[in-house]
């Protein structure tokens, strides 16, 4: 995930490492060339992530492309990466309007946050600015109020223009008017230098200081959210189980593709009850992620395994090393134990609800 932190920021925009905060004289004019910088690195940053990145989140842009067939006198849609600025500020508006954004001038930069990243990440956020430029609150909440895209048709090509032009391009320029992406591994090359040092960054060690390198794996976990959902709940406590671990974040990894799809299917596990000396297959609805212990939970509701005083259906938190199987079903399946109208899309059945 490209996180908007500030060292990427200052790299989509050089001049955010002009700015030499001072907490002892009047900066007005500081303040503003830095917002207005940082309004900008947004910009960019949406337009990256929005083309490289958006898989799973509110935010995916897929853009079709057409070209005149003149055989048949019509437009019709090609297997092709290259588009237009335009066709970008199109898809990515008729996106926004899909999720409830009726205009895309008035996205702010505390929209974005909130859409795709945990509060966990987003007080990080704050207090990055806070220790880069000395923000005070009012300032903070200046910057959380700004709209990337509140700026002319002209304003967002030049930023196009831009990405293109830098010495570590981000775009390619195949022909005039179009752009087209650059390949996957110089994409990460140029932009996840920035990334890489997220966990050892100060700002953001009050939200990670419990996440040792070999718990690296679920940073990404708490941080974003998956189509708008928070999947990730951390109980805080050690006891250290070194030898699943591995196993464990395999699991995790097939839950997080899993919670990609626009509706959450159920599951069937196969499931070893340890306190209960059971082995068994049970269909469940997967909630959260709940990580207890130095140990992942799969948090579900409906089958698990049988007590006495057992009902057909519960919550239960099954611990990924005990797991052995994952199958994805389909909510067509007439046989399953779930109703799907009272579970997806439910208050109850939510993480939130958790």
């Amino acid at each position: 995930m490209l996180y908007p932190n500030l060292t990427l920021l200052e790299k989509l925009v050089p001049n955010l490492l002009q700015i030499h905060p001072s907490k002892t004289h009047s900066r007005d004019q500081e303040i503003k060339n830095c917002l207005d910088s940082l309004k900008t690195a947004f910009l960019r940053w949406l337009i990256v992530f929005s083309l490289y990145e958006a898989e799973g989140t509110l935010f995916l842009i897929d853009i079709p492309v057409f070209e005149y067939n003149q055989k048949n006198k019509c437009s019709v849609q090609i297997e092709s990466n290259e588009f237009k600025c335009a066709d970008w500020q199109k898809f990515f508006k008729q996106r926004l309007l899909e999720e409830n954004f009726p205009d895309s001038r008035e996205l702010t930069i505390e929209d974005l946050l909130t859409k795709l990243f945990t509060d966990c990440y987003s007080q990080a956020f704050i207090k990055s600015l806070k220790n880069r430029y000395f923000f005070s609150d009012e300032m903070v909440a200046a910057c959380l109020w700004l709209k990337p895209l509140r700026v002319s048709d002209k304003t967002i090509r030049n930023n196009f223009k831009d990405l293109y032009q830098r010495p570590d391009k981000l775009l390619k320029k195949p022909k005039r008017g179009y752009y087209s992406k650059i390949k996957p591994e110089e994409y990460l090359r140029i932009l996840y230098s920035s990334q890489s040092s997220i966990s050892e960054n100060n700002d953001y060690s009050d939200v990670l200081d419990y996440l040792t390198n070999d718990l690296s794996t679920i940073t990404e976990l708490l941080m974003t959210k998956i189509n708008g959902k928070q999947r990730l709940f951390v109980h805080h406590e050690y006891v250290a189980i070194k030898e699943l671990r591995e196993e464990s974040a395999n699991f995790a990894d097939r839950l997080k593709e899993i919670w990609k799809k626009a509706t959450t299917p159920p599951l069937q596990i196969n499931y070893y009850s340890a306190s209960l000396n059971q082995k068994g297959q049970y269909i469940v609805y997967p909630v959260s992620l709940y990580y207890y212990q130095r140990a992942y939970y799969l948090c579900a509701y409906g089958q698990a395994p049988k007590t006495e005083s057992s009902e057909q259906l519960q919550w239960y938190n099954y611990r990924l090393d005990r797991i052995s199987a994952i199958k994805v079903l389909s909510w067509d399946n007439v046989s399953l134990p779930l109703d799907k109208s009272k579970v997806v899309d439910s208050e109850v059945y939510s993480p939130e609800y958790i």
